[in-house]
């Protein structure tokens, strides 16, 4: 059922349905992408996926059989294998779409959609997948359409992807250990000073200056754990 909408915010992907509205089962969808989304992971008894968050899906893109094609060929495949074996491979896949814990949550079940699929593991600060699946069951190529029509689109260029990841990462680090160090300064009169003559006179400008030099490590450095940390409790897992 098709009617036109520019409001009505879509199941899957949370999008204002601005063309056109398309209900099925009940709920409304901006597009064919989040419908057939929707349709996959309902069949699968995934749909779970939308209690953990609220429209957390990512809008679809349409892909065709020959999009991955370049992945059936040993040459280009076989180098980002992390482990081979017989028919068993393990490839670490840089999927920049993920953004929330129903993401985790659908990725870590995509043995779910596929037998295929032997186990998934995902790391969410550098949005990675390490996959592990068996070529008797899904190809390489295969994997990729059944990410991408899920809507997390693999990136093989990851490594510049996580180049920038990690600059942001060592730059926190950076910030961390450089307050870290000021801290351990300005504690130094606590222990030097046993007699305390010197901090009557000066102990809460110190503890002035170690809670401002706390204050980035906490809300900036550690953001993304603490990010991490309250989407899982909100969704009690």
């Amino acid at each position: 059922m098709t009617e036109k909408s520019t409001d009505i915010p879509c199941y899957h992907c949370g999008d204002s349905c601005d063309n056109e509205l398309l209900v099925f089962d009940d709920k409304n969808f901006c597009c064919n992408g989040c419908k057939t989304v929707y349709e996959i992971l309902n069949q699968n008894n995934l749909s779970d996926y939308y209690s953990i968050e609220n429209t957390p899906g990512v809008k679809n893109k349409k892909v065709s059989e020959s999009y991955y094609k370049f992945l059936e060929i040993d040459e280009i495949a076989n180098p980002l294998f992390e482990f081979v074996e017989n028919d068993r491979r393990v490839v670490r896949l840089f999927l920049p779409e993920i953004h929330c814990t129903s993401c985790v949550w659908l990725l870590e079940n995509l043995n779910k959609l596929n037998e295929g699929i032997v186990f998934s593991e995902v790391n969410f600060l550098k949005k990675e997948a390490l996959i592990s699946f068996n070529t008797n069951e899904i190809s390489f190529k295969e994997l990729a359409i059944l990410l991408h029509r899920i809507g997390y689109e693999p990136k093989f260029d990851s490594h510049k992807k996580t180049s920038v990841i990690n600059k942001k990462q060592y730059f926190k680090l950076g910030v961390t250990l450089f307050c870290f160090g000021n801290v351990m300064l300005f504690s130094f009169p606590e222990y030097l000073n046993p007699d305390e003559t010197f901090l009557k006179s000066y102990r809460s400008f110190f503890t002035y200056l170690i809670l401002s030099f706390s204050i980035p490590v906490l809300f900036y450095s550690a953001k993304s754990y603490l990010v991490s940390a309250f989407k899982a409790l909100r969704a009690k897992t």
